[in-house]
């Protein structure tokens, strides 16, 4: 008995039926569920623990595979990554992201609302070339948590190149600070604001 018309009904229906199954909302399905999009997506996108629970639900939307450390929040009816999961999974696998140029319409607002302490937790125990990214997609948006990911960066030892995107396609541009080659980004990260003071 769930009532029609809800965005979330097929993940609803799936978790019904298979209760077990770990996943959440991510990317811009999340920031919607957060209230920090304004758009609902015409289609939802889910963060499935492991491809088998990925291939269970791919009938439920846009799956993509990826185990948070944080846990994830029940909003909407559904469970939802914690904001700061969604930015470490945007670091972790950025070609899993339908559209780089909407995920920059909610991007500021999510970075707004994220702590250090959790992400710290997030990152923990990936590699190293995660936290490089995800300071590459935070240098203009949240200086302060950019700042904590350069020194965690530094600690590593790593000055190898990191790619944002796939190594097949042409370069869009280097950044120097962070050693990343970015063939993916429609835009500068080191450009963008957030509204929100910091």
């Amino acid at each position: 008995p769930i009532g029609r018309g809800q965005v979330t009904l097929p993940l609803q229906a799936a978790l019904r039926r298979r209760p077990e199954l770990e996943c959440g909302l991510t990317f811009q399905s999340a920031a919607w569920a957060h209230g920090l999009a304004d758009r609902a997506p015409t289609r939802l996108e889910i963060a499935a623990s492991d491809p088998a629970t990925a291939r269970v639900l791919k009938t439920a939307g846009r799956v993509s595979t990826f185990r948070p450390r944080l846990s994830t929040v029940s909003l909407r009816e559904v469970p939802v990554l914690a904001l700061e999961s969604v930015l470490v999974q945007l670091a972790t696998h950025p070609d899993d992201v339908r559209s780089w140029s909407s995920t920059v319409e909610w991007l500021p607002d999510v970075a707004a609302e994220v702590a250090w302490k959790h992400l710290e937790v997030e990152l923990a125990d990936r590699p190293i070339r995660v936290t490089i990214r995800l300071g590459y997609l935070l240098d203009g948006l949240r200086p302060d948590l950019a700042a904590h990911l350069e020194a965690r960066a530094a600690a590593s030892g790593r000055t190898r190149t990191v790619w944002f995107g796939s190594r097949d396609v042409p370069q869009r541009r280097h950044s120097r600070r962070w050693h990343v080659t970015d063939t993916l980004l429609p835009f500068d990260p080191a450009e963008l604001r957030s509204d929100s003071p910091r």
